[in-house]
């Protein structure tokens, strides 16, 4: 394993610890949803935190109640930071754009359904 990989292994544990602590910091603040405290609005990801933690807890009903794109987000935000890695450039740029712009259109129809059916938790 070459010094580059080993770096990018660090970094991406890193980058997960530190937005797994904001989340853990957040929940227990009993704050939720800070733009939701602050507009009054959900947001489009409002339940994402307690659905992952559903999740871990393999609560999958209570993970899809809580946000039904818990079981997309994480392999999606995974494609979209490493949207130009080797081994993904074996894609062609029309297919991984395509996944880019159809799991953010998702996200966005799931997230009108959700607020126009006042089901965000």
């Amino acid at each position: 394993m070459t010094d580059r990989v080993k770096k990018l292994i660090v970094l991406h544990f890193v980058i997960a610890g530190g937005l797994c602590l904001l989340a853990v910091l957040v929940f227990w603040s009993g704050m939720g949803c800070p733009i939701r405290a602050l507009t009054g609005i959900p947001c489009p990801s409002c339940g994402m935190t307690r659905a992952t933690f559903d999740l871990l807890r393999l609560d999958f009903a209570g993970a899809f109640s809580n946000h039904p794109f818990v079981f997309v987000v994480y392999p999606y935000l995974f494609f979209l930071f490493h949207y130009n890695a080797r081994f993904l450039r074996r894609l062609s740029k029309a297919v991984r754009v395509g996944i880019l712009a159809g799991g953010a259109a998702l996200f966005a129809v799931i997230y009108i359904i959700r607020l126009s059916l006042g089901i965000i938790p």
